[in-house]
């Protein structure tokens, strides 16, 4: 008899701060359906995604480095020298915000205190960095693995904001120099 499995054994951390989990969403259907034992399709989903949040929560916290199943690579935030530090100003003159990203609360509110500046001028993080989840797919067994790309939903980058502009730091991916 297989022992049923429970939360515990799907959010372990393993050495290294690293979750490693083999449960996907897809798995739902090749599971028996004598071993749901009442558990409905909506309910699991919602498992699901509390699940995936406190994953999701963790890496932003904590740094952590989330396996993902089936050697498909792993997530985690990392950080990286924005274009416009290298090259600060243009050859026009012209300061560079090429790389730097938009804040775009404050550049509603300027257009509509001022209506004529609308996609004209916009208002931009001043960090010399930005950071971003990255897909690492150097060790994945994905056929064309560099065709595949991943973007994160809008909730967890502002998640990333928020940790950013609360002092967190994450680590670089490629050395800067000085």
């Amino acid at each position: 008899m297989k022992k049923k499995a429970t939360y515990k054994d799907w959010y372990t951390p393993k050495e290294g701060k690293q979750v490693k989990s083999e449960y996907t969403r897809g798995m739902w259907y090749q599971i028996p359906l004598e071993t749901r034992k009442g558990v409905k399709e909506k309910q699991f989903f919602h498992f699901l995604k509390i699940f995936y949040g406190k994953i999701g929560d963790e890496i932003v916290m904590n740094n952590w480095k989330y396996n993902i199943g089936y050697s498909c690579g792993s997530l985690s935030i990392i950080k990286r020298e924005a274009t416009a530090s290298k090259y600060p100003i243009l050859e026009d003159g012209s300061v560079n915000m090429r790389g730097k990203k938009i804040k775009w609360f404050p550049t509603f509110q300027l257009w509509k205190e001022k209506p004529e500046l609308r996609a004209k001028v916009f208002i931009y993080f001043t960090s010399d960095f930005t950071f971003v989840l990255n897909w690492d797919k150097h060790r994945a067994k994905v056929i064309n693995a560099d065709l595949y790309s991943f973007r994160s939903v809008r909730s967890f980058r502002n998640k990333i904001r928020r940790a950013v502009e609360q002092g967190k730091d994450y680590f670089t991916k490629e050395p800067i120099i000085v």
